[in-house]
């Protein structure tokens, strides 16, 4: 799955703009492996906070759900 970003106000940037989001399933022995990538990304002050919002949303919240059922949503920054 790919999105792309076609607008974007991430903390007052344009940061995400033209970015593209890719959520690639790989079947293996253990079951399915997601791999995430964020590319085309610009420089921005937002940078840090984007990409722990994404460990956070992928790999512990949407981890979890998948495990158990209940997620943890990311609050409001």
């Amino acid at each position: 799955v790919v999105w792309t970003c076609t607008a974007s106000n991430m903390q007052n940037t344009n940061a995400w703009e033209g970015s593209t989001m890719t959520f690639d399933l790989v079947s293996d022995e253990s079951g399915t492996t997601m791999n995430f990538t964020h590319a085309h990304y610009k420089e921005s002050p937002c940078y840090d906070a984007c990409s722990d919002g994404w460990k956070h949303s992928l790999g512990t919240s949407l981890k979890s759900f998948l495990e158990t059922g209940k997620g943890f949503p990311y609050p409001e920054t």
